[in-house]
């Protein structure tokens, strides 16, 4: 099982913008799906090729777990329920599991197999980790009334997603750190991570952003107009002057009011403000990003630091001028590094090493960030410096 428990992470998420915080959560995902390639390979082990030798009615004869048996059985003798599960059954279900976990000497946790996924991504129901995972279903079914589909739906909600009832605070402010960070498939991750069912996530996230839904495809067309309307509303609703939101630590109650302005969640709104917009209207210069990625990569090598998650971001700023955010900084230097294998978990070193590999090797124009100025007429607009005042 993985080495740290979510409740040890607690402390560290009180700045809920601080990258450091996702990057522990994903190894924390990462450790769980390498206990679940365990568990696949400890059932193909065990189980291996082993036969169905028991009757079963023609409702469970199908191989495929994934698909909805679509077959009229008005004709058939032998009828399968179509209703909710009874506690009956469910108490059946746990018993087959114990059964068979005595009888092929299994760990106790069935939410292994639960959240299990195909890295490959085939779908054939003939391949060993496929069979398995059916003749385990196919247990559990073994005289009940119900098709393989309804067993292996109610294994995945029972026993993949445990958790039920109210939010703790701990899950909160882990819903805030991945919906900030990975909002696309921040269903998915959480999910696994609290083992709770999507649909209840999908909700906690409609309250905690008061309905407004997130949307790829307007939070990734931002422009000068957009630009603008977010800075006007932060100075609107913090009653500070442009240059005093440079300093400013907004409340989450003054995101929300912004959220309401622009009709787009409040942490997209937060993600393009620290890795964007603040650095743009606040650094009084075109900021070249491999002159940010070669700092880091200086700095970083550390005593202090013996893995990526121990870089804290915040502490790098005092080597940068003012105005600079540790979101950009993070999201310049992960950019960079990212296509490292384990780069969270590989030394330090190795992984400073390919970033100034990659540096050095690949050709490529150097990228600016623009920075940005409000005009008298009160919009926002690109500012041409002259660039050889600010030489690397």
């Amino acid at each position: 099982m993985p080495f740290f428990h979510l409740a040890a992470l607690r402390p560290g998420f009180d700045d809920v913008t601080d990258p450091t915080c996702m990057e522990m959560l994903m190894i924390y995902l990462e450790q769980l799906e390498q206990d679940d390639e365990n568990f696949m390979e400890l059932l193909l082990e065990k189980v291996g090729e082993i036969p169905i030798t028991w009757y079963q009615p023609w409702y469970q004869e199908p191989i495929c777990l994934t698909r909805p048996l679509n077959h009229n059985q008005e004709s058939k003798s032998e009828k399968f329920r179509t209703d909710s599960f009874t506690k009956m059954e469910k108490e059946h279900i746990e018993k087959k599991w114990k059964s068979l976990r005595k009888k092929f000497n299994l760990p106790d946790t069935p939410i292994c197999l639960a959240r299990w996924r195909n890295r490959n991504k085939c779908r054939n129901p003939v391949t060993p980790e496929e069979q398995v995972r059916h003749f385990v279903i196919a247990y559990l079914a073994r005289g009940l009334e119900r098709n393989l589909y309804q067993v292996y739906q109610f294994y995945l909600s029972h026993y993949g997603a445990p958790v039920r009832g109210p939010f703790s605070e701990n899950e909160e402010k882990i819903i805030e750190v991945v919906f900030q960070h990975k909002p696309s498939k921040a269903v998915c991750y959480l999910s696994r991570i609290l083992g709770r069912e999507p649909r209840g996530i999908h909700r906690r996230l409609q309250i905690l952003n008061k309905g407004v839904k997130e949307n790829k495809d307007r939070t990734s067309k931002w422009n000068l107009s957009l630009a603008t309307q977010l800075v006007k509303s932060l100075m609107c609703h913090s009653e500070k002057s442009l240059e005093d939101l440079k300093y400013e630590r907004f409340d989450k109650s003054i995101w929300l009011k912004v959220q309401d302005d622009l009709g787009r969640t409040y942490t997209s709104l937060q993600r393009f403000w620290y890795t964007f917009l603040h650095v743009q209207l606040f650094v009084k210069y075109d900021i070249k990003l491999k002159q940010v990625r070669k700092v880091v990569l200086k700095k970083i090598r550390s005593p202090s630091i013996q893995v990526w998650t121990d870089i804290r971001w915040k502490e790098l700023l005092k080597h940068f001028p003012d105005g600079f955010t540790h979101m950009f900084v993070y999201h310049a230097t992960q950019k960079l590094v990212s296509s490292y294998k384990n780069y969270k978990t590989a030394p330090i070193e190795e992984v400073i090493q390919y970033g100034l590999n990659e540096l050095k090797t690949k050709v490529s124009k150097s990228k600016r960030l623009k920075t940005l100025t409000m005009n008298k007429e009160g919009m926002l607009e690109v500012i041409e410096y002259d660039n050889d005042m600010h030489k690397e």
